[in-house]
């Protein structure tokens, strides 16, 4: 099981790989990739619906944007309701 600091440094570096304009922030389509790639990592399939509900739950300030402690708070969350943070 990942700790939370493992989670966090990988999390750190998906989101600059995915940060394509270098703005420090995921829009909706880098957030896509994103949320496809942490999905696909877990052997999931990606859904659009699923995307649209985790954008929302992502983005805490409701800016439209995700910044990379709201993508690793995902992150972090998420591993904890499945039962895989250590």
């Amino acid at each position: 099981m990942p700790s939370a600091e493992e989670i966090t440094a990988q999390g750190k570096a998906a989101f600059a790989k995915f940060d394509t304009n270098g703005d420090g922030g995921l829009d909706k389509d880098e957030a896509r990739e994103f949320f496809r790639a942490a999905v696909e990592q877990h052997g999931g399939a990606f859904d659009e619906d699923k995307y649209q509900a985790a954008f929302v739950k992502m983005d805490t300030n409701g800016n439209g944007n995700i910044s990379v402690e709201e993508a690793v708070a995902w992150l972090l969350s998420v591993a904890q309701a499945k039962g895989i943070l250590e």
